[in-house]
């Protein structure tokens, strides 16, 4: 039995130095193979240390959510239509990791404040548009009742068309309204 650099002893075999050659009877002096395989992967680490800087530093570059995108802005208003509780909305208090509380899905229709000759924004304009958080939770009761959020009420908005960039293509922008505000999912 031989002892490895490590100090572990070991049977003669690989790693420990001692096998057969090709000529009978020839055994080579013990070496530790495991040393220099270590070495060896080391050396191939640090190789590579350079490249993982560069790219570190390339992605420590601030940009925009989505790419540096930019729109066009028409102002104008959101009107509350209807307030309801679906399936969808009341199970998001179930989720795992979810807001965990029951929501209510709020639908808007958008009124522009001056004609919009955009044909792109035709469609968008008899529809009904559902209002969540920005991290697509819907909305709960406290919430609700901190914004004064009531059917039939306006509140002021605009509406962002997409121009350039790989963005959202639609984006509705509360002045008054903090769709980051997720103080419902706290204890």
């Amino acid at each position: 039995m031989r002892y490895c650099c490590w100090g572990t002893a070991v049977r003669n075999d690989f790693w420990s130095g001692d096998f057969p050659y090709k000529r009978k009877g020839e055994m080579r002096k013990p070496r530790c193979y495991a040393l220099c395989i270590f070495v060896g992967l080391w050396a191939t680490v640090l190789c590579n240390c350079g490249k993982m800087e560069a790219k570190m530093a390339k992605d420590e570059i601030p940009f925009k959510e989505g790419g540096p995108c930019t729109y066009l802005c028409y102002e104008g208003g959101a009107e509350i239509i209807r307030i309801t509780q679906t399936r969808a909305s009341l199970a998001q208090s179930k989720v795992i990791g979810g807001a965990g509380y029951e929501g209510y899905e709020v639908w808007f229709r958008f009124v522009p404040e001056s004609d919009i000759h955009d044909p792109r924004i035709g469609p968008l304009m008899g529809r009904e548009h559902l209002f969540t958080l920005h991290n697509g939770w819907y909305v709960g009761p406290r919430y609700l009742k901190k914004y004064g959020i009531e059917r039939g009420k306006k509140y002021p908005c605009s509406l962002k068309l997409i121009e350039t960039g790989t963005c959202a293509p639609v984006v509705f922008d509360f002045k008054t309204v903090d769709t980051r505000d997720y103080f419902e999912s706290r204890p």
